[in-house]
C-alpha cells in the first residue's frame, strides 16, 4: 500500500532518488513502446510515474519528478520522427496541461498525506485516551478492592500515625470496640490499650525498634471491658504512619483453657479406666521405647511405671514361652509395615496365668519416628467365660437336637390331626347333609313349614362347618408350608383377584384402582392367597353400595415400602381392631358371609414373610388394610 510504503521512507534523499528512478523508468518504457504509442502520446508513461512518486515520497519529490519528466520531453528527440516533440501550439498546450496536471496531483497527494497524518494522530490520541481511561479504571478498581478488603475484613484494621492517632478504622474495628469511627479517632491508641497489661510497654518498644511487631495484649472496649487480642503493626511511609491489624482471641483463649482442662480430665480418666494406656515410639533403626505408660498398665503387667519407661523390653520375660514368638513376630512386622498391632496371649504372673490383649495403631512423624497409641486389657475373665460358654454350647447342642426331635414329632402329630380333620370330621357332616336332603325329599310335602326351616338351617350350618374346616386346614397349611422366595409382581396378582371377583358377581358395579409395578420377594402362592383374602374382604364389605371403589397401592413409611388395600364399604369400629386378626373373631353380623379365619390367615402369611399387618377404619367410611414385608422390596418396575 502506498501510504504504508511512504511511512517507511525516513530520509529526504531517498524520496528524491525515488523520483529520479520513477522518471527514468517511465522514459525507458516510452522508448520501448514508442512505436505502439505513437509520437502524439508522449505523456502517457509519465503521468503514472509522477503520481506514484507524489503518493510515495510526497510533494517535493513529486514536483521533482514533474520537472524531470517535462525536461525529458522538451529536450528529447523522437526516435521515430527525428523531430522535437514541441512542434506546434497543440504540442505546447499538451505540455502545459501535463505540467499543470502533475502539479495538481502532487498537491492532492500532499493533502492525502496530511489527512492520513491527522487520522493517525487522532487514532494515537484516542488510543492514548483509552489507555489513560483504562489505567484510571484499574486504579479506581484497585482502590475499590483495597477499600472493600479494608471495610469487610473480619479483623479490626487501623491506619494510625507514628504517635498513635487513628487516621482510619474499618467496620470490624467499630464493632469490636463498640465505638463509631469518630470515637475511635478521638480515643486514639492510648484509649484502646489496657495499660495495666505489662506486655503493652514491650509491644510499643518492639514496634519502635523493629518497625513491625506481633504480640498479644489486652484491649479496652467503650464500656470498659477488657479482652485479649492478637495485634500486628507495621510502620510505613518512613515512620510516618502505621498499619495495624487486631483480632479478638477470646474464643481461642477459652479453647486453650478448655484444652488444658480436657487434657487434665484425660489424664484423670486414663488413671481410672480398666484398661492400660501406652504410647510407644519406634525409630527407623528398629529400636523402640515407651514414651507414656498409665498406672493401670503397670498394674496389669505387674511392672512399675518407672521400670517400663526405662526399659520397654522389661515385660518380655513375663510372656508365656509358647506365645513369645507370635508376640515378637507381630511386633516387628507391625513396626516394619506400619500395620495396626493386635495381639492376645498369656502372661506368667504370681498365682498362675493371665490373658492380656494389646491393641495399638501407628502415627508416622516427619522425623521418621512412629508413635504407637495403644491399650492393654486383662481378658482373663473373658477367656474363662469363653471356656464356660464352649462347655455350655456343647450341652445346648444336645438340647437343640432333643428339641428338634420333639418339634418334628409335634409336626407329625399336627399333620395327623389335620388329616383327621380333613377326613374324619367330613364323614359325619356328609351324613348330616345326606339325611337332611332325604328328609326334605321324602317327607318334605308332609312336614310343616317350621320343620322344613329347621332342615334348611341344618344344611346351612353343616355347610358353614365344612367351610370352617377348609379354612382351618388352609391356616394350618400356611404355617407349615416351606417358603419359596422369588420376585413376585403384586400388581399382577391383585389384577387377577379383581378379574376373578368380577366373574363371580358380574352384576356388581365395582371400580378397581391397582397401582402398576409393585413387586416384592416372597412366596407367590402365599402372597396370592394374602391378596385374595384382603381384596375379597374389601369386595364383601362394600357389597351394600351401588357403586364401590377398591384400591391397591403402596406408600413409604420410615424408608420401608408399605402396601395397602382400601375400600369404601361399611368399615369397622377401631375400638375392636385388636380382634380383626384372631381366629373366629368377626366384627359384623350374619348379613355378611364368613368364618372369621380369612384375616387370621392373612396375618399368618405376613408373619411368615417377617412382616407386619394392621388396619384403620371408620363405621360406614370404609377400611384400609396395610402390610409391610421385612425383606427389602424389589421396587417399582
Amino acid at each position: 500500500m502506498p501510504f504504508d510504503l511512504t511511512a517507511r521512507i525516513n530520509r529526504p534523499w531517498s524520496r528524491y532518488l525515488i523520483a529520479i528512478i520513477a522518471v527514468a523508468a517511465a522514459a525507458a518504457v516510452r522508448a520501448q513502446f514508442l512505436g505502439s504509442l505513437g509520437p502524439r502520446t508522449p505523456f502517457l508513461t509519465f503521468f503514472p510515474a509522477v503520481t506514484i512518486v507524489a503518493l510515495l515520497a510526497g510533494l517535493p519529490a513529486g514536483l521533482l519528478a514533474t520537472a524531470l519528466s517535462a525536461a525529458y520531453l522538451v529536450s528529447s528527440l523522437d526516435p521515430a520522427v527525428h523531430s522535437l516533440i514541441l512542434q506546434n501550439d497543440v504540442d505546447r498546450l499538451g505540455m502545459a496541461i501535463f505540467v499543470t496536471s502533475c502539479v495538481l496531483i502532487c498537491f492532492v497527494a500532499k493533502r492525502l498525506h496530511s489527512a492520513r497524518k491527522r487520522a493517525a494522530d487522532a487514532e494515537s490520541r484516542a488510543k492514548l485516551a483509552e489507555q489513560q481511561r483504562l489505567n484510571e479504571a484499574k486504579l479506581l478498581d484497585s482502590e475499590a478492592r483495597h477499600r472493600f478488603l479494608f471495610e469487610n475484613s473480619l479483623d479490626a484494621v487501623f491506619l494510625t500515625t507514628w504517635d498513635g492517632d487513628i487516621i482510619a478504622a474499618n467496620r470490624a474495628s467499630c464493632q469490636l470496640f463498640g465505638m463509631t469511627e469518630d470515637e475511635l479517632r478521638r480515643a486514639g491508641r492510648t484509649g484502646l490499650l489496657d495499660h495495666s497489661d505489662p506486655r503493652v510497654a514491650d509491644y510499643l518498644k518492639g514496634r519502635a525498634e523493629q518497625g513491625s511487631i506481633r504480640s498479644e495484649i489486652f484491649q479496652l472496649r467503650k464500656d470498659g471491658s477488657r479482652f485479649p487480642a492478637e495485634i500486628s503493626a507495621v510502620v510505613m511511609d518512613g515512620e510516618k504512619s502505621s498499619f495495624v491489624i487486631l483480632r479478638d482471641i477470646t474464643e481461642r483463649k477459652q479453647a486453650e483453657a478448655a484444652l488444658r482442662e480436657s487434657k487434665q480430665q484425660y489424664e484423670n480418666l486414663v488413671s481410672r479406666i480398666s484398661v492400660g494406656v501406652y504410647i510407644l515410639r519406634s525409630v527407623p533403626d528398629g529400636a523402640f521405647a515407651l514414651d507414656y505408660v498409665s498406672p493401670r498398665m503397670a498394674e496389669i503387667l505387674e511392672v512399675s511405671v518407672a521400670r517400663l519407661l526405662e526399659d520397654a523390653h522389661s515385660f518380655f520375660g513375663k510372656i508365656h514361652p509358647d506365645d513369645l514368638d507370635s508376640f515378637d513376630t507381630l511386633n516387628r512386622e507391625g513396626i516394619k509395615n506400619l500395620q495396626p498391632f493386635d495381639w492376645e496371649g498369656r502372661f506368667l504372673v504370681e498365682g498362675g496365668i493371665k490373658w492380656l490383649q494389646f491393641k495399638s495403631s501407628p502415627e508416622p512423624l516427619e522425623s521418621g519416628d512412629v508413635l504407637w497409641h495403644g491399650v492393654v486389657s486383662d481378658t482373663t475373665k473373658i477367656k474363662l467365660a469363653e471356656e464356660a460358654v464352649l462347655a455350655l454350647n456343647a450341652g445346648l447342642e444336645q438340647r437343640v437336637r432333643e428339641r428338634t426331635a420333639e418339634l418334628e414329632a409335634a409336626v407329625r402329630e399336627q399333620e395327623s390331626f389335620s388329616y383327621s380333620v380333613s377326613h374324619d370330621l367330613r364323614a359325619p357332616l356328609r351324613h348330616i347333609n345326606g339325611f337332611s336332603a332325604i328328609l326334605a325329599e321324602d317327607y318334605g310335602s308332609s312336614l310343616p313349614p317350621k320343620a322344613l326351616n329347621y332342615l334348611q338351617r341344618i344344611e346351612g350350618a353343616t355347610s358353614r362347618m365344612g367351610a370352617m374346616i377348609d379354612h382351618l386346614l388352609e391356616l394350618s397349611r400356611v404355617s407349615r408350608i416351606e417358603l419359596e422366595r422369588n420376585s413376585v409382581d403384586l400388581s399382577e396378582l391383585a389384577a387377577e383377584v379383581a378379574v376373578m371377583l368380577r366373574e363371580t358377581e358380574p352384576q356388581r358395579c365395582v371400580e378397581f384402582s391397582i397401582e402398576k409395578g409393585l413387586s416384592v420377594r416372597g412366596d407367590r402362592k402365599l402372597l396370592g392367597q394374602l391378596l385374595e383374602n384382603l381384596i375379597g374382604n374389601a369386595w364383601k364389605y362394600s357389597s351394600g353400595k351401588p357403586s364401590a371403589l377398591i384400591e391397591f397401592g403402596s406408600i413409604s413409611e420410615g424408608g420401608q415400602e408399605t402396601f395397602f388395600v382400601r375400600d369404601d364399604g361399611v368399615g369397622f369400629d377401631m375400638a375392636y381392631s385388636g380382634k380383626l386378626f384372631e381366629v373366629f373373631q368377626r366384627l359384623h353380623g350374619e348379613e355378611f358371609e364368613g368364618t372369621g379365619i380369612g384375616l387370621a390367615t392373612a396375618h399368618r402369611i405376613v408373619q411368615r414373610h417377617g412382616g407386619t399387618i394392621w388396619a384403620h377404619g371408620q363405621i360406614n367410611q370404609g377400611a384400609t388394610f396395610y402390610f409391610a414385608l421385612a425383606q427389602p422390596a424389589a421396587g417399582k418396575k
